[in-house]
Parts: C-alpha cells; structure tokens; sequence
C-alpha cells in the first residue's frame, strides 16, 4: 500500500519576479556605461560573485554608470520601483 503526496511550495517573502530587462550601453563597456530606467527606483548592481558593487536610489530616464575600478566580469543590474522588478547585464573590459 503506498499514498501519494503532492507538495506545492510557494513563498511571500522574496524577490518579485522580473518585469522587463534594462536596456545597457555600450555592453560591453570600459569605462561608462549608460543604463536605461524605465521607472525611479532603487538601483543596484552585483558582480558575478554576488558582491554589492552599486546601490543608489535613481530617477527615470537615462542613468550613467562610472566603471572605473570595477574590476572586468560580468554584473548583474536590478530596479526595483513600487513592487516591479527590472534587470539587465553588463560586461565589463
């Protein structure tokens, strides 16, 4: 005799799921990079190690983004504004 169970799991708590991407250039970049708000928010950016490299409160529009001293890689940009979630990448040289 064996029962059968089915286990759905859901959670609350978390990152909301991403609405859009966030539209980078030049990707890949050097030493500036511009970043696309679609929406004010907070902004941040991690590196491919999940470092905290950036996290600022920004305007909509176009944002700048200084890369000097960040070391090459990969990071990963996220907005968050009013319960959405936007993300995009960014290549580094």
């Amino acid at each position: 005799n064996t029962t059968q169970l089915e286990v759905s799991l859901t959670s609350a708590v978390g990152d909301p799921a991403p609405l859009a991407s966030l539209e980078v250039f030049p990707n890949p970049a050097r030493e500036t990079a511009q970043v696309g708000l679609p929406e004010s928010g907070v902004l941040s950016v991690n590196s491919s190690d999940g470092r905290l490299v950036l996290k600022q409160v920004a305007t909509a529009g176009l944002h700048r983004l200084d890369l000097r001293g960040w070391p090459p890689g990969k990071y990963v940009l996220v907005l968050e504004s009013k319960g959405k979630r936007y993300e995009g990448a960014l290549l580094v040289n």
